[in-house]
């Protein structure tokens, strides 16, 4: 594991309050969204280097999050 990301959200009514995120190798992701009850694995092809970058992550977690939660 590379990095673990803890998410500050700026109002406790925000559904990734609380969440946090594992970062691996070749840009993989396991997301745990407690609020929810979610856990979100992002598993890449690292043979074939199509990897997303925590950014472009960080954008599908938001609209799978917003997408659960209307």
């Amino acid at each position: 594991m590379k990095l673990m990301w803890v998410y500050d959200a700026a109002a406790s009514s925000d559904p990734l309050a609380g969440a946090f995120t594992a970062w691996g190798v070749g840009g993989q992701y396991i997301t745990v969204v407690p609020k929810l009850d979610m856990v979100i694995a992002h598993k890449t092809d690292t043979a074939g280097r199509k990897a997303v970058t925590a950014r472009q992550y960080d954008v599908l977690l938001r609209m799978l999050v917003s997408a659960h939660v209307e």
